[in-house]
């Protein structure tokens, strides 16, 4: 499976963040020794991050996003399909500090994720720790984890726990100012009822 999905922050205020995401997608199966490619647009996702103020060095977010849903994909447990609707509804924890001379920063995601058509409920608890050991440099490590909080159309539950690292560099500055480059992956450490696969990851920052 490839996916390109272009995502997009812009701070319009100094409490107020817009986000937003598209994602396309090819992919590929064998069935009876046939293979089929598919390829399509596969989700919207519109939301910000609304600024509820910082206590004990710590800045507290509020962070609704809502997905729609353009096709079906075959890796999501709770058969999603084309024109269904998701309403994420979350709280962001955010602080930064700096040890032994480096700039270090964490992100903690909790959210609640609403899904029509019958499909669960999901719950998500997500962790980024990043590090910047020199300027333009930065390591990223990250805990991901989803569980459904009902059951699917077939009575089953599922659940997927992801550990991701990435590593991002800026390009110099007379070259491609504002922009940088990511390289990581990410893989499936446990679950129930989910793909269990290595993810690899190549992006294109660029600040504004």
């Amino acid at each position: 499976k490839l996916e390109v999905s272009p995502y997009a922050e812009y701070g319009v205020t100094n409490w107020l963040t817009l986000i937003g995401e598209a994602a396309w997608s090819r992919q590929k199966t064998e069935f009876f020794g046939t293979e089929h490619a598919d390829e399509d647009f596969t989700r919207l996702k519109a939301g910000g991050r609304i600024s509820l103020g910082d206590w004990q060095k710590t800045r507290f977010s509020f962070q609704p996003i809502a997905t729609l849903n353009l096709a079906t994909t075959s890796d999501d447990p709770s058969a999603t399909r084309s024109g269904d609707i998701d309403l994420e509804l979350g709280l962001v924890l955010a602080r930064s500090d700096t040890v032994w001379n480096m700039e270090m920063f964490s992100v903690q995601e909790i959210a609640w994720n609403y899904r029509d058509r019958g499909r669960p409920a999901e719950a998500r608890a997500d962790v980024t720790l990043g590090v910047k050991p020199w300027g333009g440099a930065m390591l990223l490590v990250k805990s991901l984890n989803t569980t459904a909080l009902g059951s699917t159309a077939g009575g089953d539950s599922y659940r997927a726990n992801k550990l991701a690292v990435s590593f991002v560099h800026a390009l110099p500055e007379k070259v491609a100012p504002g922009v940088s480059l990511e390289a990581g992956m990410d893989r499936t450490i446990a679950g129930q009822n989910t793909i269990h696969g290595t993810t690899w990851r190549l992006g294109l920052w660029y600040r504004f």
